[in-house]
C-alpha cells in the first residue's frame, strides 16, 4: 500500500510528468463540469448536467465540450484510464494543503476541505478510504456566495416566504435536504441575505469552511471544526459567548449541538441550522430526538417554542438533461398548530400540516415541485418522485 512521504508527495513516472489532479480540476472546470469522482478501479467521472459521465464518453461527442474532452485525453491520458492504487494516493497527496489534512484523513478515514485554483474556482474536497485506498471527491464551489435569488431562481413565492421567515430577530431555522441537495448553499444564502439586510454579528461554524462572506452591514465571522474550534457544540456555544445576534450551524450531528442550538435560541438569537433530512418534519423529529429527555415532552417542548420555520429542498435535473441541477425548496413556518403536533409527538399529523398547503405563510415542497414542472424547467415525473406526497403535488399541478 502506498503512503504519504514527509513532504506529503507522491512522485510521478517520467511518462505521467505534468497530469496532475490539478490539471485534471482546471479541465473540469472548464467544460462546466460540477464535479469530478477519482476510485481505483474506474476510471475518473465528471458530473455534467448532473449526471456522471466518463471524459471518454464525452469525448467521442462531437460537440465542442467532446472535442475539449479529446484534447484533454490527448495530452492526459492517465486521467482517461483506470485509477490504479499508486494514481489514487498521488492525487490524494497533491490536494492536501496542510499536514493537517493528511494526518485526519489517516486518522479517521476521512476529511474535507476547501481547495482553490486562483482565476478558476474553488473546490469542496473529500477524501475517504475505501478499499484500503483514497477515494477523491471534488465540487465545484465558484467563486461567489449563493443568494436567495439563486436558490429560489423559479420560485419568487418561496423566496418572499423564506425572507419572511428570516425577519424575526430570534428563534430556529432548519435548513432540510438529503445528501447532495445544497443545504450549505442554502444556508449560504441565508447568511448572505441577513448580512445585507440589517447591523447584526453573524458566526457560522462549519466544516469545512465552503463559502467565503464579506462583512455587511454588519459583521460575519466564520469558524471551521477542527481548525477554529473543536466541534460544532462548542463553536455554537462560543459563538453565543461572542455576542453573537444570529449563528449558522452547517450540521446538528450529536446531543451536544441539539442542545447549544436551542440553548442559543432560548437566549433570544437567530439560529440557523443545516439538517440532513428528507422532509421538514423528518428534521425537526431529528433534532427533537437529538435533545436530552427525548423520551418524554421536555426536549418537544424546547424545540416547538424556538422553533420559527422549516426551508426544506432537493435537487433535480434540468428538462432535458442540459444546464445545471435545479433546486426545489418549499418554505414552511412553525404556525401554533404545527407547534401543537410537535408538542404532542405526532409525526403524523406535522406532515398533514406541512404538506397541506393551508397553512399561512407556507410554499410547500410539493407546490415549488409542481410549479417546477408546469413552467418545464423540470420534468414530471422527476417533480413527482422527488414528492412526498405523489396526490398532493397533482393537485398543486393543477393550479398552474
Amino acid at each position: 500500500m502506498d503512503t504519504f512521504n514527509a513532504s506529503n508527495q507522491i512522485l510521478f513516472s517520467a511518462a505521467e510528468k505534468g497530469q496532475t489532479a490539478e490539471v485534471l480540476l482546471r479541465f473540469v472546470a472548464s467544460i462546466g463540469a460540477t464535479a469530478v469522482h477519482v476510485t481505483v478501479g474506474a476510471p475518473p467521472l465528471v458530473r455534467v448536467d448532473g449526471e456522471l459521465r466518463r471524459i471518454r464518453d464525452l469525448a467521442a461527442a462531437g460537440d465542442d465540450r467532446g472535442r475539449e474532452a479529446a484534447d484533454f485525453l490527448s495530452a492526459n491520458p492517465l486521467w482517461g484510464a483506470v485509477v490504479t492504487p499508486a494514481a489514487a494516493w498521488r492525487a490524494a497527496a497533491e490536494l492536501f494543503a496542510r499536514p493537517e489534512q493528511r494526518e485526519r484523513f489517516e486518522k479517521t478515514g476521512i476529511v474535507r476541505f476547501v481547495k482553490s485554483l486562483p482565476g478558476v474556482t474553488r473546490y469542496l474536497v473529500t477524501v475517504f478510504r475505501q478499499r484500503g485506498n483514497p477515494a477523491v471527491v471534488c465540487r465545484s464551489l465558484g467563486w461567489g456566495v449563493p443568494t436567495l435569488e439563486d436558490v429560489f431562481r423559479h420560485l419568487p413565492e418561496a423566496r418572499e416566504a423564506a425572507e419572511r421567515l428570516l425577519a424575526a430577530g430570534e428563534g430556529l431555522v432548519l435548513v432540510a435536504g438529503p445528501a447532495g441537495s445544497g443545504r450549505e448553499a442554502t444556508l449560504a444564502a441565508v447568511v448572505d441575505f441577513i448580512n445585507g439586510a440589517s447591523p447584526r454579528h453573524v458566526v457560522t461554524v462549519e466544516d469545512p469552511i465552503r463559502y467565503l462572506h464579506r462583512h455587511g452591514r454588519g459583521v460575519v465571522n466564520q469558524r471551521e471544526v477542527g481548525e477554529d474550534v473543536e466541534s460544532f457544540e462548542s463553536g455554537v456555544r462560543s459563538a453565543v459567548e461572542s455576542d453573537a445576534d444570529v449563528i449558522a450551524a452547517g450540521d446538528v450531528p450529536d446531543a451536544g449541538t441539539a442542545d447549544a442550538v436551542v440553548a442559543a435560541a432560548e437566549g433570544g438569537r437567530l439560529v440557523l441550522c443545516a439538517v440532513r433530512a428528507a422532509s421538514a418534519e423528518e428534521a425537526i423529529g431529528r433534532v427533537a430526538g437529538l435533545l436530552p429527555e427525548s423520551a418524554g415532552s421536555g426536549a418537544r417542548r424546547r424545540l416547538a417554542a424556538v422553533l420559527r420555520g422549516v426551508v426544506v429542498q432537493k435537487t433535480l435535473p434540468a428538462n432535458g438533461g442540459h444546464g445545471p441541477v435545479v433546486t426545489a425548496a418549499g418554505v414552511l413556518p412553525a404556525v401554533p398548530p404545527l407547534k401543537e403536533a410537535l408538542l404532542d409527538g405526532d409525526a403524523a399529523k406535522m406532515a398533514a400540516l406541512l404538506r397541506s398547503g393551508t397553512v399561512e405563510g407556507a410554499f410547500p415542497l410539493e407546490r415549488a415541485l409542481a410549479k417546477l414542472a408546469a413552467s418545464g424547467v423540470v420534468d414530471r415525473a422527476e417533480a413527482e418522485s422527488r414528492a412526498g406526497d405523489a396526490e398532493l403535488f397533482w393537485r398543486f399541478l393543477k393550479l398552474y
